[in-house]
């Protein structure tokens, strides 16, 4: 549904593989949540939570909402059907103060939309102030970036969107993932053995791909989901480089060694810079349990 570098629905049927036949499953840094709208898709009950607000919002008030092409061409006129980069960056500025002030209006999915397939590299980035900060993409030869058949498109694939989060079983907050952790411990302790865990958190390794909230995410609260993994018995899969540029993530590595987890080779190169056409060497794994 959501542009968004990172997310791992490529990998949907690995993970659907490591499922089985769990119901219920929790997703504790959900990004752009394309996961969990494939397990809808399926029955399954989900828990999707993010520190940063941007997608538990828009999942959550997209179910009072319906769209039609007109309000998807509406606000494409409104803009000019962002007919040069000036255009963008003023919708951009537009759409910041719009999400700082909860984004909870009509237009807001529809905007949030538009603004992902156009900024650069589709990459989630917000600097420290909390502000979306992701260049234009550029319009290349075309006049503008989106041309007639866009709307309609759009509508059918909104339409889907708002269909499956409304006929599934769901739950969309925005918390710390280890207060999210430590209210399942003490809330939902005898379900914990039907859930299933997706962790996809920030990469230790990885530079600047994207932000969230700044030194939300480190060692210790790696070492923290590690523990709750450990003494809980959950299953799970856990995305993470364990190896780039040059460096080893030797914490996870002795972590799966400990408990003699399996894991797969997902990935051994990652495209970088603009317009993703430089690749590094890494070597990203998915390890379950």
């Amino acid at each position: 549904m959501f542009n968004w570098v990172g997310n791992k629905l490529k990998y949907k049927d690995l993970i659907f593989e490591k499922i089985n036949n769990k119901d219920i499953i929790v997703d504790p840094m959900m990004g752009s949540g394309n996961i969990l709208l494939e397990l809808l898709k399926k029955n399954k009950t989900v828990i999707g939570n993010d520190i940063v607000p941007l997608m538990p919002t828009l999942f959550k008030n997209a179910q009072n909402y319906n769209y039609s092409e007109k309000d998807i061409k509406s606000v494409l006129d409104h803009w000019n059907n962002f007919s040069n980069k000036e255009e963008y960056y003023r919708f951009r500025d537009y759409w910041n103060i719009h999400y700082e002030n909860g984004g909870g209006s009509k237009n807001f999915l529809i905007e949030t939309f538009l603004l992902l397939k156009m900024c650069s590299n589709s990459m989630v980035r917000f600097n420290q102030h909390g502000k979306f900060n992701q260049g234009f993409r550029g319009l290349g030869k075309k006049i503008t970036f989106f041309d007639d058949k866009h709307p309609k498109k759009f509508e059918i694939q909104l339409k889907l969107f708002i269909e499956t989060i409304k006929n599934g079983k769901n739950k969309f907050i925005s918390i710390d993932v280890l207060e999210l952790l430590d209210t399942l411990k003490k809330h939902q302790q005898r379900k914990l053995k039907d859930m299933f865990f997706i962790f996809d958190p920030p990469y230790l390794l990885e530079t600047g791909a994207y932000s969230r909230k700044k030194n939300s995410y480190t060692l210790n609260t790696e070492l923290e989901i590690y523990k709750f993994i450990e003494e809980e018995k959950v299953n799970f899969v856990f995305f993470n480089y364990i190896h780039r540029d040059g460096k080893e993530h030797l914490t996870l590595k002795k972590w799966i060694e400990k408990n003699n987890f399996k894991y797969e080779e997902i990935s051994s190169k990652t495209s970088t810079g603009q317009g993703r056409t430089n690749s590094k060497e890494i070597s990203e794994i998915i390890v379950y349990g």
